[in-house]
């Protein structure tokens, strides 16, 4: 079967192709080469050289042979680097040769930063090591590899083994360095620094490979046989490339970012081959535990390896990649990087103990498990818990680990559980009972008789105390948990000091260090290649600006508040003062209901429900929290009046109800809060908004939907207030609504509260200060008003992708500012095909968002600014090309002489780039 399906060939009903697909594809390629360059294209790299050497390449059956000079086995490198032409057939057309790539841009200022008057000027170092390229290019030959494992499979024509792709890098770097080092060293280059593998299906070297006489150089397979295992390593040649330091050419800074990416990486995974706690899970990150279980193993005061919970630790590993296009030239971003792992070789009793009770309750959990088992619902959580990892048991210290995945528990005890088995001495069938057969075969004892036995294989059981995690490392997987992920943020925050301390000993060459670095002095890699890095973090000039006024009214000096941060220039303010409201506050009447959602058999809590009412009044039971005494006291701090009276609702969420009823319940609730807010409406002759704010107990409450499985309870909220009945509901957990307890004046989460209530009733409470600066005044000007757009498309993750429905649909969405002070804004959003990142009918969007702005301000806008988000560096040229086209045909569509200013700006993700000031004192700045 020979078929294109997604734009990637498919030969076989697996997606796989085999040796002989690929070694056709090597001689066509070869011959297509000969046939490119005979009517004047480029499709292999070419060279003329001088002496014996001269001679024009062609390619034949899979051989490559120069003209006039001996003969060779692969294309040499092409030193003119012309960009290669499009074919006659079909549309191949260079990325340097598309319109877009042809777009000018406005030039970088060449002042530097500390020649700017603007704040204060300090000094920082930075996470960043700059780069040395030799001024002769890099020639490297670059491979095609696929990593293979033999697996016993069933098929129609019976039991065999196939070839299945070996999927962890981990996995993957450790084949391939057996193949290189030991088994196949004659394959390779003799000399190891010439080689560069990215542990995943890159393969470059500095010579051809030799894969023994008789074989294709170019298409070529190892096999490997490893712990009674077969693998496979298929080689492919792909193409020579010649690296430039000074081609800024699309596709040499791609080659640049990659072979770079691998080769700063190479020694340190040379060196750490035979360390089985060492492991490489993407591209950029490396992990490595130098004393497995030791977790008073520090570095500069930081813990290397610390352990959560649930049989869950935490690792600190090194970050690293290249920054091809920096201003200062290439550079090399080192960084800290945090993954969660399974503790190895931890007693699953142990681990079952903490599970169920924690440390602090651990003697009392394991009374209860010697004397009455294991209950029903804690049974339920501990298969959930323990489902799909990988352990091993082992009855006795002299027996050998046997290696399983755990699937369940039995159903009943190991005192209970019977079997028939044959007695060794007399050769009659007896009755046995698991704690039993143990005892007599192993002198086995246990004092958890009733606990169930781990099921090994169908009729064979293990008792929990026997079975432990596996001691080989392995990475956690599936969403991480709630409580996990807080364990995580908690014990993997660093101070700037101690994460600067950590990151020179691990990635800076040490004199008196003992632990293996990323950089170092003597990496034969970078000394083959004649590549060079600076011994010391870059150093930098930065600015502090000086943070802005908030401006609360309108009028005059005097009839206004303006807040300041509080003294040290922190952007910090103080929002709750008493009379600064009084006279800004926007009046609006409003009614708010707030709804303790009840999605768990937890009792209720007294007076769950508040109303809120005129210029905001609000109703409540004063037995809920002290949260709800908090908030109501920063509401009466920012100007608003409230009522003492209350009213207690409660929707019936439990997750044993059915959808139907729930659903009918929140109907019910909703239409009847909005007939009680008409009726206050029609009372006070005046309009009234409705709002809603549920408190949920969990962030993940699921209820069961009828043939659909579980429904998200925030997406039915979401959805049948804000779309059904048109009510704006705001959802909260029921841990954050705790927070708000404590003063009024440092209550955050009280003050977040407020502020996203006003936010949904149109109040606008503050605004920045424009006379404090200049720009801001610019962009606020009434009379050259802008309009400020911000651009995003937010995709699924990858578990949803794998569903069917409007989950695996992407989401784009384009915000705009509805007035020139900027405090309202506008959105619009609508599904597109998952994964495209250009928003379809964007024209359309942003003519209505222009539109929107001149309703609310009576003009049109002078200036655009663009703020674009996830748009990587590769693609920013043809997003900006297609999205201005897009932008200019929106104002076409309003006027053809409405023409204003376009400023595109794009905000990237740097979340491994770090500034830590020199001086402590301009730290606290």
């Amino acid at each position: 079967m020979n078929r294109r399906m997604g734009g990637m060939r498919m030969d076989d009903r697996y997606g796989r192709r085999n040796s002989d697909d690929r070694r056709d594809d090597y001689e066509r390629r070869a011959g297509n080469a000969y046939n490119d360059r005979r009517e004047g294209g480029n499709g292999h790299d070419q060279r003329r050289g001088s002496g014996s050497d001269q001679g024009e390449w062609h390619g034949s059956g899979g051989q490559y042979q120069r003209r006039g000079g001996p003969q060779s086995r692969l294309p040499p490198f092409n030193e003119n680097r012309q960009r290669e032409q499009p074919r006659k057939k079909g549309i191949n057309i260079a990325r340097d040769d598309l319109k877009y790539q042809g777009q000018t841009f406005v030039k970088r200022p060449e002042t530097k930063i500390e020649e700017l008057k603007l704040g204060r000027k300090i000094d920082v170092t930075t996470n960043y090591v700059k780069l040395e390229l030799p001024e002769t290019p890099i020639r490297l030959y670059q491979y095609n590899v696929e990593i293979l494992m033999g697996k016993m499979m069933r098929t129609r024509q019976g039991p065999g083994i196939q070839k299945v792709p070996v999927t962890d890098r981990t996995q993957a770097s450790k084949l391939f360095h057996r193949a290189w080092t030991r088994e196949y060293r004659d394959v390779f280059p003799s000399n190891h620094s010439d080689v560069i593998f990215n542990d995943v299906n890159i393969l470059w070297s500095a010579r051809e490979m030799n894969p023994g006489p008789g074989k294709n150089p170019g298409d070529f397979t190892l096999e490997l046989e490893l712990e009674w295992k077969k693998f496979w390593i298929h080689i492919v040649f792909a193409k020579s490339i010649e690296i430039n330091r000074a081609d800024k050419s699309i596709q040499n800074v791609s080659d640049l970012r990659t072979v770079l990416d691998a080769m700063l990486s190479m020694r340190l995974k040379y060196e750490l081959q035979g360390n089985d706690n060492c492991v490489t899970p993407t591209d950029n990150k490396i992990y490595y535990s130098l004393r497995p279980g030791d977790y008073d193993f520090r570095i500069a005061n930081s813990p290397m390896v610390q352990y959560l919970s649930e049989g869950v630790e935490t690792w600190t590993g090194l970050h690293g990649a290249v920054k091809p296009e920096c201003q200062a030239g290439v550079l090399y971003n080192v960084d800290l990087s945090h993954s969660l792992f399974y503790s190895r070789g931890k007693n699953l009793l142990d681990f079952l103990v903490e599970l169920l009770g924690g440390s602090h309750e651990e003697e009392n959990v394991r009374h209860r498990l010697q004397t009455s088992g294991m209950p029903f619902d804690a049974r339920k959580k501990v298969e959930s818990a323990f489902k799909g990892l990988s352990m091993y048991y082992q009855i006795t210290p002299k027996e050998s680990k046997k290696y399983f995945k755990f699937t369940q528990l039995s159903p009943k005890g190991i005192s209970q559980i019977k079997f028939v088995r044959k007695d060794l001495e007399t050769g009659e069938q007896i009755e046995d009972t698991v704690l039993d057969y143990l005892r007599k075969m192993y002198g086995y004892s246990c004092n958890y008789r009733d606990l169930p036995a781990v099921v090994y294989k169908k009729n064979m059981f293990v008792p929990l105390d026997r079975c432990f995690l596996t001691d080989i490392v392995s990475k956690y997987e599936g969403r991480v948990k709630q409580n996990l992920l807080g364990q995580f943020i908690r014990k993997t925050a660093m101070t700037p000091d101690d994460k600067l301390a950590v990151i020179k000993e691990l990635v800076l060459p040490q004199s008196n260090s003992t632990l293996p670095t990323l950089l170092s002095v003597d990496d034969m890699w970078l000394k083959n290649f004649g590549v060079t890095c600076q011994k010391e973090l870059m150093q930098l000039k930065a600015t502090i600006l000086p943070a802005p006024s908030l401006k609360f009214g309108e009028g005059s000096h005097d009839e206004v508040t303006y807040f300041h941060d509080r003294g040290r220039n922190d952007g910090i303010w103080e929002l709750v003062k008493r009379d600064c409201f009084r006279q800004t506050l926007e009046t609006v009447n409003a009614v708010m209901c707030v709804i303790y959602v009840n999605d768990s058999n937890q009792p209720t809590p007294q007076g769950c429900v508040f109303l809120l009412f005129h210029s905001i009044s609000f109703l409540m039971q004063a037995h809920f929290s002290d949260g709800a005494s908090t908030l109501i006291k920063v509401l009466r701090e920012m100007g608003l009046r409230i009522h003492e009276e209350f009213e207690t609702r409660e929707l019936d969420a439990n997750y044993m109800n059915p959808f139907e009823q729930i659903r009918e319940s929140l109907e019910g609730l909703i239409s009847g809060f909005k007939k009680h807010v008409a009726e206050w409406s029609e009372k006070l002759k005046e309009p009234i908004k409705p709002i809603v704010l549920f408190i949920l107990n969990g962030k993940f409450s699921t209820i069961q939907q009828r043939n659909m499985g579980a429904f998200n309870l925030y997406q039915m909220i979401k959805y049948y207030c804000d779309v059904v009945q048109g009510v704006y509901a705001q959802v909260i957990l029921r841990a954050t609504y705790n927070k708000m307890a404590g003063n009024i004046r440092t209550a955050a989460t009280a003050h977040n509260v407020a502020l996203k209530v006003l936010a949904k009733l149109g109040v606008s409470l503050f605004h920045v200060d424009p006379e404090n600066h200049k720009n801001w005044a610019k962009l606020t000007d009434a009379k050259d008003p802008t309009l400020v757009l911000s651009v995003d498309v937010t995709h699924p993750s990858a578990d949803q992708r794998i569903k069917e429905g409007i989950d695996t649909l992407s989401v784009a969405s384009v915000v705009g500012n509805l007035d020139v002070q900027m405090t309202k804004f506008g959105t619009n959003s609508h599904l597109q095909r998952v994964g495209e990142e250009q928003i379809v009918h964007l024209d359309d969007i942003v003519c209505e968002r222009i539109r929107d702005f001149e309703r609310k301000t009576g003009s049109y806008p002078n200036h655009l600014v663009v703020y674009r988000d996830g748009v990587s560096e590769t693609e920013f040229k043809r997003i900006l090309f297609e999205e201005k086209a897009g932008i200019m045909r929106a104002c076409s569509k309003i006027s053809e002489e409405f023409k204003p200013t376009l400023t595109y700006i794009v905000a990237t993700k740097r979340h491994h780039t770090h500034f830590f000031p020199n001086s402590k004192e301009d730290s606290l700045a």
